[in-house]
C-alpha cells in the first residue's frame, strides 16, 4: 500500500528527525520491540444498517514495531503498526490499515517542549463510529496529524501550555456516500493552577476551524473552559468542568451565521487495590464528521477493569450517544449505544490471548435501527525487547 506523498512525507521527516535529535545528544538508551498481533472474529452486522446485510468473519495480521530513545532531557519514540483485514462474506470491506506515531519531548529546567506527528489509515467504522456514535459509510480514512506544543512551569503551583493542532483527513471512493475531505486547525492554551494537594484547576482556550474541501467555507468554534480535578481519596478521584462557545459559519459567499452552545464534562474514578479501576462519566462535546460538519454529542458512558490474577484479567465497558449536527445541518441526529467486554489472558511476560465481544444499536431520529453483534478471539506475542546505548 502506498501513501500519498504529502502524508507520508510529514511523517516519515518528522520520524526522522525525532530519531536525530536524540542520536546527536550524549548518552542516549535506544530500546526496540517487535510484536505480531492475529485475530480471527464473527460479525453479524459490520456494516450497522439496517437492510438486509450478511454475517462476516474477519481475520486479520498485525505485524508492529516500536522504537523508543530517551536521554537525561530527550525522551523520544516511533511506532508503526500493518493491519491486514480479510472479510469472509463480505470481500468489499478487505483492506489494510496503517498506523505511523512519533514523538519527542525537550525537557528544560522549567519547560518542556514537545510535538507529536501521526498518519492514520483506517476504516469509518472503526474510527469515527467509536469517537462520535456517527457513521455514514464504510470506507477508507487517512487522518494527518501534527501537534506541537510548549508548557512552561510559572510557579510551584502554576503552569501554562499553549499549542496547535493541525488535522487532514481524507476518505478513498467517497462519492455519493456523503462524506468529504476536511483539515481542522487549533491553537490552543491551557492554565493549569493547583489550589491545594488533591485539587487543581485548569482554564483552557482557543480557536478550532474546520475547514471542507469544496464549496462550503469555514466553521469555526471559539471556546473557553474551566475544569477542578479533585482526589476525594488516595483511590478516588472526580473532574468536573463547563465551557461555552460560539460557533461562526462562514460560506464562500462572504455570508456568516453565529450560534452560542456550551460544552461540559463530568467524570469519577475509582481505583482498587489490585490494579482494577472504574470509571463514570458524561460529556457534552463538540467533533468534526466525515460529512465536514460539526456534531454535538451528548455521551454517558462507564467502564471497569480489574485483575482476578497477575495473568488473568476482564474488562466492561459501555457508552450511549446522542448527536446532532450544529452548524450546516448536513447530517442527521441520532443515537448510538454500544455494550463490551474482554477477557485477557497473559500466558508468558510476552505472549496473550484475548477475547472481545460487544453488542451495538444505532438508532436515527428518522429511520429504523441498526444492530450488531461481534466477537473476536486474538493472539499477540512481543518479542523480547532489545536495548542499545550510544
Amino acid at each position: 500500500m502506498r501513501l500519498p506523498g504529502s502524508n507520508a512525507a510529514v511523517v516519515t521527516c518528522a520520524a526522522v528527525a525525532l530519531i536525530l535529535t536524540v542520536k546527536l545528544t550524549p548518552a542516549a538508551e535506544l530500546s526496540l520491540r517487535l510484536s505480531l498481533r492475529m485475530s480471527e472474529g464473527y460479525n453479524d452486522n459490520v456494516r450497522v444498517v439496517s437492510t438486509p446485510h450478511p454475517s462476516v468473519t474477519v481475520s486479520t495480521l498485525s505485524p508492529g514495531i516500536q522504537v523508543a530513545a530517551k536521554t537525561e532531557t530527550v525522551i523520544a519514540s516511533v511506532k508503526a503498526q500493518v493491519d491486514v483485514n480479510r472479510f469472509s462474506g463480505d470481500s468489499d470491506l478487505n483492506a489494510t490499515d496503517l498506523v505511523l506515531d512519533a514523538s519527542v519531548s525537550k525537557f528544560f529546567e522549567r519547560s518542556e517542549a514537545s510535538m507529536h506527528t501521526a498518519f492514520v489509515r483506517d476504516s469509518t467504522l472503526a474510527s469515527e463510529l467509536s469517537q462520535t456514535g456517527i457513521v455514514q459509510a464504510n470506507r477508507q480514512r487517512s487522518r494527518t496529524s501534527l501537534e506541537p506544543s510548549w508548557t512552561s512551569r510559572l510557579t510551584e503551583r502554576s503552569s501554562l501550555k499553549l499549542g496547535f493542532d493541525f488535522a487532514n483527513v481524507t476518505y478513498a471512493d467517497a462519492a455519493g456516500t456523503g462524506l468529504t475531505d476536511y483539515r481542522t486547525q487549533n491553537p490552543y492554551g491551557v492554565f493549569s493552577y493547583r489550589l491545594s494537594e488533591r485539587s487543581t484547576v485548569l482554564a483552557s482556550a482557543g480557536v478550532s476551524r474546520l475547514t471542507q474541501k469544496g464549496p462550503n467555507g469555514t466553521i469555526q468554534n471559539v471556546y473557553g473552559q474551566t475544569v477542578l480535578e479533585h482526589d476525594l481519596s488516595e483511590l478516588l478521584k472526580a473532574k468536573v468542568g463547563v465551557g461555552l462557545n460560539r460557533i461562526s459559519l462562514t460560506a464562500n459567499t462572504g455570508a456568516t451565521d453565529r450560534d452560542n452552545g456550551w460544552v461540559a464534562q463530568s467524570s469519577v474514578e475509582r481505583r482498587t487495590e489490585t490494579g482494577g479501576a472504574m470509571t463514570l462519566g458524561v460529556a457534552r462535546e463538540l467533533n468534526p464528521t466525515g460529512s465536514g460538519d460539526l456534531t454535538q454529542t451528548d455521551r454517558v458512558f462507564a467502564s471497569w477493569f480489574d485483575r482476578i490474577s497477575p495473568q488473568l484479567s476482564y474488562s466492561l465497558n459501555g457508552a450511549i450517544y446522542r448527536n446532532a449536527p450544529v452548524a450546516r445541518g448536513t447530517g442527521a441526529a441520532d443515537r448510538y449505544a454500544r455494550l463490551g467486554g474482554n477477557i485477557a489472558f497473559l500466558i508468558t511476560e510476552d505472549w496473550g490471548i484475548e477475547v472481545d465481544i460487544a453488542h451495538a444499536q444505532q438508532r436515527p431520529d428518522q429511520g429504523p435501527t441498526a444492530r450488531a453483534n461481534s466477537v473476536f478471539i486474538s493472539t499477540r506475542y512481543s518479542l523480547p525487547s532489545r536495548s542499545y546505548s550510544f
